[in-house]
């Protein structure tokens, strides 16, 4: 269902992970007021909740990984505001564990992207549920193995056994399941809503790696609450989870250029729900996106190789201004040059199309040689098809997971064919052979991989593991 005006009071809740506490410790809830109509309501070891107070009611947006942590935001809620009138809840992220709580306000009205009906059918639930609970335990073992590296009763130990028990939380919460609650009004562009004394619209952000994103402004406030998947303190730009989305970076640039317009319609940003940006910082991130996306899409149809491409945008080149934005100034070289560099990559894909997934897609009919042949029959004739290393070696080892272990060999093979300089393709189709049972042509590959990266350690032990067998 689709609505154009709704009469309500808000309280936005957005999502931020902050955890500065010891397993096991009680949550200690506290409330700021970011404006006079807007709160921000928090505890560290779950997260935060903006609120926009209106005079007809509460509206929640997003609604964290479970009904229980929804459930304990909203009595924490009622006590400060000592009220009850929640009216709506507002989902701006199509990913479960920011929704997932959405069962503790079914007696409000929920609004969302209709990209949430698009996407969550039982499958993709089902699949997401089991991507998010491995990432999160993913997340708490890297952490656990990380804290005998901090120097014991330190900040960083503290704060690293907090990460690790959030981290736990987070999957444990998912592995208890929960019941999916949808919106009951969705929107595709924009929504405006009218609360009596002030009014918030809805503004989707379009495919920003989730396709559900939605900016939230309240013009009353000259305020506009933008999530921080698609603006954060440690990044440049929305950072696609994966990493062969569909991007709407047009509309991310029209969308930031009318709210940062001079004319002053926004003149505050809540951003990642607890940070609070200038309109010269928002920006400068504008200015990132745009100048970036543009010279991408230039040097491409100008016919320029992505290696020539990443070289000319460098840090030392043309996007030498990058060293002057604050995500470079807080986190240094080692995090936002290859961040850079992943940004150039999907700008660049965006234009082609990859030929790794037409050869997916063909592999279940036709079989890996005869997809190959088809695919590089078309590239002949379509020089939009791209045959991009590391998506090559991706499917490689997709099917050699699945244990195709024959039609891996030929798509690793085509790997070593289109990039035989790469020490990587080598180690990649040695470990296929080795799959496959024939020691000689492992051990062939490792050589050749070794001969190109002399530090290729894993190519060394392998070669070892063969030569003692």
């Amino acid at each position: 269902m689709k609505q154009k005006k709704v009469a309500l009071m808000v309280i936005v809740v957005l999502f931020f992970l902050t955890p500065v506490f010891a397993e096991g410790d009680a949550p200690v809830f506290k409330i700021q007021k970011l404006n006079p109509r807007i709160y921000l309501l928090s505890a560290r070891e779950l997260g935060g909740q903006l609120g926009i107070v209106s005079q007809r009611g509460i509206v929640l947006l997003d609604s964290f990984s479970s009904a229980s942590t929804a459930r304990l935001f909203r009595a924490q809620w009622e006590k400060a505001l000592s009220r009850k009138d929640f009216v709506y809840t507002l989902n701006t992220v199509d990913r479960l564990d920011i929704f997932g709580g959405n069962s503790a306000f079914k007696d409000t009205t929920i609004v969302g992207h209709q990209v949430f009906y698009e996407k969550f059918t039982k499958a993709a639930v089902d699949a997401e549920m089991k991507r998010l609970i491995k990432m999160w335990r993913w997340k708490e073992d890297v952490s656990r193995k990380r804290q005998p590296t901090h120097k014991a009763g330190s900040k960083e130990a503290k704060i690293e056994l907090n990460w690790t028990a959030f981290c736990k939380r987070r999957a444990e919460a998912l592995e208890a399941g929960f019941e999916l609650v949808l919106p009951r009004i969705t929107f595709s562009d924009r929504l405006q809503i009218h609360l009596g004394d002030i009014s918030v619209e809805l503004i989707a952000l379009g495919r920003a790696g989730y396709d559900g994103h939605t900016i939230v402004v309240v013009p009353e406030e000259k305020t506009a609450i933008i999530s921080g998947f698609i603006l954060h303190s440690q990044h440049l730009a929305p950072h696609p989870q994966n990493r062969y989305a569909k991007l709407d970076v047009p509309r991310w640039i029209r969308i930031l250029e009318e709210l940062t317009d001079e004319k002053g319609r926004v003149d505050k940003y809540i951003v990642d729900s607890d940070s609070i940006w200038t309109r010269e910082r928002v920006r400068s991130h504008l200015r990132y996106i745009k100048t970036l996306w543009n010279r991408v899409k230039d040097l491409e149809a100008e016919g320029k190789s992505l290696e020539w491409i990443q070289d000319q945008l460098s840090l030392e080149k043309e996007f030498a201004f990058v060293k002057e934005m604050q995500p470079y100034k807080e986190h240094g070289d080692g995090w936002i040059r290859p961040q850079h560099r992943a940004h150039i990559w999907n700008f660049y894909v965006q234009h082609k199309k990859l030929a790794s997934l037409l050869i997916r897609k063909l592999i279940p009919d036709h079989g890996a040689r005869e997809a190959i042949r088809l695919v590089k029959t078309k590239a002949e004739k379509h020089k939009k098809i791209y045959f991009d290393q590391a998506s090559i070696n991706s499917l490689g080892y997709l099917l050699l997971n699945g244990e195709k272990v024959d039609d891996a060999l030929t798509v690793l093979r085509l790997n070593t064919e289109m990039f035989p300089k790469s020490a990587n393709t080598w180690d990649s189709l040695g470990e296929a052979w080795m799959k496959k049972g024939d020691s000689l042509q492992a051990k062939k590959c490792y050589q050749k991989s070794l001969a190109l990266n002399p530090k290729n350690e894993n190519a060394r032990k392998m070669l070892d593991k063969l030569n003692k067998k």
